[in-house]
């Protein structure tokens, strides 16, 4: 029996328990500032923004392209673009200047830019062939294979059933594409058709064939070669034996390649990794009979009980931080209510996580882009007006189109655009007064080539986006929409094929766009000396510079920034200083950090 005063005692503690908890959750939302972007830009651009400029105008380099394949000459220019060269493609061109490299499109190559290529081995300029002639031209022209490295042909045409890219080349570990069960073989859409080379032993290979029913623990005889330098009394040349410079892959073999030439080397990178959720979250109750059938619930409770845990399930596996673009609603021909309280809800879950929301700017269906955004202005400035939205999903919307329907419409804080994966745009630009930025890869989809692509993607910038649209589950086409599809192939792919990354750092895509503009604006310079290397840059605190250093001896301090090994050769160096001093440990055995 409890006595009157135990009673009232209970009674009161539990009254303080209520109060305090209540206390708690009001004090948490008044203080913690839900409705405001917290990485907002002072001055609505990031730090040092030019809105006329594209990459900076500084040469640390020339590269000459020699050949007829377009798409070659492209990837030669967007290399060029990133590390600061000057891309020529004549020789006339090249008269006088001092090059630092000479890609060879092989496969167009005339007799009189053989003689020419001759001339700059004999002087020692690095060569890559991007191509290579045909098989049957290497065969009866002995000083172009022994250019090569090659002794002898043992097939002119073979098909492999996979192949072994090698660490050290490309960032990150070993990978052996190859597909072994059905699932696998979804996978796999590398050009496995290539000629067998057979080469000199002077040569080193980085990426190989496997032949049908062998494995990759075979001697490097049995496996026909595939991407492979060759080093002789003259210099080096690089052979790409399929291709991978027709495409994005060939900006981080590019570099790696560059890389190979000297005992230090060093680059800047953008040192950005980002999960971003696409037309998530939406507002209106739409499609509602058929996400009854499938899950039993309404959008509403789709996208807060399912997709935002999984959202936030594989943010934190990376140790990231997610960016959504919402929209008030995917097809603007319905006219459904449109609960326009669950905006401040969704600001407060991503503040929790330390995210950023953006917009969409295109419509799923029923309305243009123009339409969509005046309706979607109203609709934050009702429900998120002191939001600071600073980057949208343009899709497919070429800068100009999205920078005008951006304008017209009100959105003036956004600096940043996102746009789905094309070979025919660079992968970051500043354009029309915007920020160009890639989608890198599709969340749900990983294919080898797509693993190569990021692998090569990383190695030059230090940068991805990893982008999954979540329309998708609201209007499903069939079995393979339905959430527990999308959310096995988005969590399993993203936290298998991103961890090999884990050195770099994640950002939100506010965050990236700062980052990514100093690295297009940078000014820097690079002195190597005997034990060190200087460099010179336009870093501070506030806004750091990063930095790629591969070296065959091991980094023993940095003045003005920090260092972590990235693998066996690498390091990355964060410069919070304008001058960065790198000192060398020349005792320290690298086998170490293997």
């Amino acid at each position: 029996m409890i006595s009157r005063r135990n009673y009232l005692s209970i009674t009161i503690m539990m009254g303080i328990i209520f109060f305090l908890f209540l206390f708690s959750g009001a004090a948490k939302s008044a203080l913690s500032h839900y409705e405001v972007n917290e990485y907002a830009w002072e001055d609505g651009t990031p730090k040092g923004w030019k809105a006329d400029a594209g990459a900076t105008t500084e040469t640390h380099g020339v590269l000459l392209y020699l050949g007829a394949n377009d798409s070659m000459l492209k990837l030669c220019q967007r290399y060029c673009m990133l590390r600061q060269y000057t891309c020529l493609d004549s020789i006339e061109a090249s008269v006088g200047k001092e090059l630092q490299l000479v890609v060879v499109d092989g496969v167009s190559m005339s007799e009189e830019t053989w003689k020419q290529v001759q001339a700059y081995h004999e002087a020692g300029i690095p060569i890559v062939f991007g191509s290579l002639p045909s098989s049957r031209r290497i065969g009866r022209d002995i000083e172009l294979a022994g250019m090569l490295g090659i002794t002898n042909i043992q097939a002119s045409e073979v098909e492999l059933s996979g192949m072994t890219l090698y660490e050290n080349f490309l960032v990150g570990d070993k990978v052996i594409y190859q597909a072994k069960t059905k699932e696998e073989q979804k996978q796999q859409d590398l050009n496995l058709s290539v000629p067998w080379y057979v080469l000199n032993s002077g040569t080193k290979v980085y990426m190989d064939g496997l032949l049908p029913d062998t494995y990759d623990e075979l001697d490097a005889a049995y496996k026909p070669p595939v991407v492979w330098r060759y080093r002789n009394d003259k210099g080096c040349v690089f052979a790409v034996n399929s291709d991978f410079f027709t495409s994005d892959i060939g900006l981080g073999m590019l570099c790696a390649m560059e890389s190979e030439l000297s005992e230090q080397f060093v680059y800047p990178i953008i040192n950005a990794q980002n999960l971003v959720a696409l037309n998530y979250p939406t507002f209106m109750e739409e499609n509602t009979d058929t996400l009854r059938k499938l899950y039993s619930r309404d959008v509403t409770a789709v996208l807060r009980d399912l997709v935002w845990p999984g959202i936030v399930a594989v943010s934190e596996h990376n140790h990231g931080y997610p960016s959504v673009c919402m929209s008030p609603k995917l097809d603007y021909g319905v006219n459904n209510w449109v609960d326009g309280e669950r905006v401040a809800y969704y600001l407060q879950l991503l503040r929790e996580q330390h995210g950023e929301a953006g917009i969409n700017l295109c419509a799923w269906a029923g309305a243009t882009t123009e339409e969509k955004l005046a309706y979607d202005k109203t609709f934050f400035d009702t429900y998120a007006k002191e939001y600071a939205f600073q980057f949208a999903y343009a899709k497919d919307l070429t800068p100009k189109e999205a920078k005008e329907s951006l304008d017209t419409a009100g959105f003036s804080r956004v600096r940043a655009l996102l746009c789905d994966y094309s070979e025919d745009l660079p992968l970051v630009d500043v354009a029309e007064g915007m920020l160009l930025m890639q989608v890198t890869n599709e969340g749900s989809s990983h294919t080898y080539r797509e693993d190569l692509r990021m692998r090569s993607i990383q190695t030059i910038l230090g940068y991805s986006v990893i982008g999954q649209d979540f329309s998708q589950i609201v209007y499903p086409w069939g079995k393979s929409d339905q959430w527990e599809k999308v959310f096995d192939r988005f969590s399993s792919y993203t936290n298998t094929y991103w961890r090999d990354y884990h050195f770099y750092e994640e950002t939100t895509i506010s965050q990236a766009a700062g980052r990514t503009n100093r690295f297009l604006q940078l000014s820097y310079e690079v002195t190597y000396g005997d034990k060190d290397i200087t460099i010179t840059s336009d870093a501070s605190a506030e806004a750091p510079v990063y930095f790629v250093v591969k070296s065959d001896t091991a980094i023993r301090d940095v003045e003005g920034g920090s260092f972590q090994p990235m693998d066996a050769n690498r390091w990355l160096i964060t410069a919070t200083d304008a001058t960065v001093r790198i000192a060398w440990d020349s005792d320290a055995d690298l086998m170490f950090w293997r």
